[in-house]
């Protein structure tokens, strides 16, 4: 359960709360001016980091739309560290940098990012050991 809901009927407050594990997605307006979110490569290779314990990988992520490709939210594993979060963004023609921090043993991991593409509103991104 990542989140918990207290819904209201007609002014007065539900016996019990709602519980959810996913996020709403609104569609955003598709045409020439949308972003458009690309991800390379599909898999991201967990390596050893040169200090400490953890594994990192990084993918890049670019912006091939004409207006700014904003992340909503972000679905990691406990534990995992991700470098962009909410209200990021990547610039038209732009690419970031998006590096996964896993805790060292983890064989493979998933991220799901949540974007204003009207396209492909989300993405799961793979880390693991290759």
């Amino acid at each position: 359960c990542h989140d918990t809901l207290s819904v209201g009927i007609e002014g007065s407050k539900a016996a019990g709360r709602i519980c959810t594990s996913a996020i709403c997605l609104t569609k955003g307006a598709d045409g020439p001016s949308a972003p458009r979110m690309r991800v390379f490569p599909n898999t991201g290779e967990l390596k050893s980091r040169l200090f400490g314990r953890a594994l990192q990988g990084v993918v890049e992520i670019t912006n091939d739309g004409k207006t700014d490709l904003v992340i909503n939210g972000v679905e990691a594993p406990a534990g995992v560290k991700f470098s962009l979060g909410p209200g990021s963004a990547v610039a038209p023609g732009k690419t970031v940098k998006a590096v996964a921090e896993v805790p060292e043993g983890s064989a493979s991991v998933t991220v799901r990012i949540f974007v204003n593409d009207p396209k492909r509103p989300y993405k799961d991104i793979i880390f693991k050991r290759l």
